[in-house]
């Protein structure tokens, strides 16, 4: 999974990581794309509270909305963790570095088709989501323009 971030077969770097910043601070196509996420995050009518990002990457996602949320990230990359703890992010290797916490709002963004069982992990979302919170999943799927499922 360390692969795929970038799409090449190698590893995601720090510099990688700080040139995503640097253009989403330039509001270049990063933010345009967080921006666009962040659209389809506000349909669901949560506009405040503990907001999980599953498999959150460099975090740019959370890092643009830490204003509304309390923001947490779940990341398999220790170098991308870091990044995001430096963002002011709170981080964990698994879902179960969150078990005390309940969330209104969790996303995973181009994530779960590289989990071996999707439906546990839908299963482990519904257990750390409150009553009326919201799941929010973005699948790569070629034969659907813009494939987000809100639910």
């Amino acid at each position: 999974l360390n692969d795929y971030y970038n799409g090449h077969g190698k590893p995601l770097t720090q510099e990688q990581l700080d040139n995503s910043l640097s253009e989403y601070n330039k509001k270049g196509r990063p933010f345009e794309m967080v921006e666009h996420y962040s659209r389809y995050l506000r349909k669901l009518g949560k506009f405040s509270g503990n907001y999980l990002d599953f498999g959150c990457g460099g975090g740019l996602v959370l890092y643009h909305n830490k204003a509304d949320y309390a923001v947490y990230g779940v990341e398999i990359s220790d170098l991308a963790r870091r990044h995001c703890e430096k963002l002011g992010i709170r981080m964990g290797k698994t879902l179960e570095a969150f078990k005390d916490v309940k969330f209104d709002l969790i996303s995973a963004i181009d994530v779960i088709e590289h989990v071996p069982d999707p439906k546990a992990l839908l299963i482990s979302f519904k257990k750390v989501l409150k009553p009326d919170g919201a799941i929010f999943l973005r699948l790569p799927l070629s034969s659907v323009n813009d494939s987000v499922f809100l639910a």
